[in-house]
């Protein structure tokens, strides 16, 4: 169940539905809810759509992924895009009508093909009065992100909306909760926070110590290593 995010949703939502090419940066730390957001906002939505989530593999392995990706959305009979110039250009000239082309983890493509950002630009560029693709680009590491639109860059200047996703606030964060007492939903808040993941974990069923004992505190809890591991992958 999606809960919150009302303004950012119509911000993502408002764009889609524009009549020109736009690129967006979505960006935020792990576990923030940036991919169940741009999910929600395609459901949202009655417009044609590709998700594809990149993966730390290779090159090779993610072209062909796509490749499967765009061959069961488009009917495609064994099509295999050779580059991802040609993957992305065939997006691009589809998109006669509205589409939006998700590419979930972006820095991890990036990082296998280093000309991606200028295959993008050159693209952007090339079809920016004849195409109506969407371009959102999701990733976690925001020194990244942030240092892709960086005036020596090749997206500076075609990234036409840059979101940043944050902890969700008091109000919408108690929606997880409802059946608690305001005492117990700022109990939970400040164990929690505004962490979409972390809150997603309470059972309603449950008093506020159980969760707190069964998420952080036993033994095999979901959540005793992640401060550690967190700060060790970033």
């Amino acid at each position: 169940m999606f809960l919150g995010r009302k303004e950012e949703l119509k911000e993502i939502i408002d764009v889609f539905e524009s009549e020109k090419q736009e690129t967006i940066l979505l960006y935020g730390r792990r576990r923030i809810g940036k991919s169940e957001l741009i999910k929600e906002a395609l459901r949202q939505v009655n417009l044609h759509s590709v998700y594809y989530q990149a993966k730390q593999t290779t090159l090779e392995d993610n072209l062909e992924s796509m490749s499967n990706v765009l061959e069961k959305t488009y009917r495609l009979r064994g099509t295999y895009f050779k580059t991802i110039e040609d993957l992305l250009r065939y997006m691009f000239e589809q998109a006669n009508e509205t589409e939006i082309l998700v590419i979930d983890e972006y820095p991890y493509l990036r990082a296998l093909f280093p000309g991606l950002d200028s295959i993008l630009q050159r693209l952007i560029d090339e079809y920016k009065n004849i195409s109506k693709l969407k371009i959102v680009l999701l990733g976690s590491y925001i020194d990244v992100m942030l240092n892709m639109i960086e005036p020596n860059q090749p997206l500076y200047g075609r990234v036409t909306k840059k979101i940043l996703i944050g902890p969700q606030n008091y109000l919408e964060s108690s929606l997880f909760y409802p059946q608690a007492s305001h005492e117990e939903k700022t109990l939970y808040y400040s164990v929690f926070g505004g962490i979409p993941f972390y809150n997603s974990l309470i059972n309603r069923n449950l008093t506020f110590k159980e969760n707190v004992i069964k998420i952080i505190l036993s033994k095999n809890s979901i959540l005793r290593d992640f401060v550690e591991l967190f700060l060790f992958k970033e």
